[in-house]
């Protein structure tokens, strides 16, 4: 047995971040919000056209499919039937119910198949 367990939960639930972590976070944030702050600079003075504004609409589900879309390629059994969850829920239910849907899949299929 080790001295430090990979997963202590009181350790982890008061940790507090080193410096590298704290500037990484402050570094995400601030390219996250200059993202935003960068496209109403350009657009708060113009009118944006139909065909721009159903780009702009459509650009959140654009990043999550670049996010999800590499899980697709895997031989993983636990995480294939997890998409396949996903998948359908995301096709009959609202955003709220695909995720809690996909987490419990996942969750069910990692306990019984791993």
């Amino acid at each position: 047995m080790t001295e430090f367990p990979l997963f202590d939960p009181a350790r982890d639930l008061f940790a507090v971040p080193t410096l590298l972590e704290f500037i990484t976070v402050l570094g995400m944030a601030a390219a996250t919000y200059s993202t935003r702050a960068v496209g109403w600079l350009v657009l708060h003075n113009r009118t944006v056209s139909p065909r721009l504004q159903r780009v702009l609409e459509a650009a959140p589900a654009c990043v999550m499919a670049s996010i999800v879309a590499p899980y697709f390629m895997t031989t993983d059994p636990v995480m294939l039937l997890s998409l396949a969850v996903m998948t359908i829920a995301a096709l009959s239910t609202n955003l709220a119910g695909t995720v809690v849907l996909s987490v419990l899949a996942y969750a069910g299929f990692n306990a019984f198949l791993h």
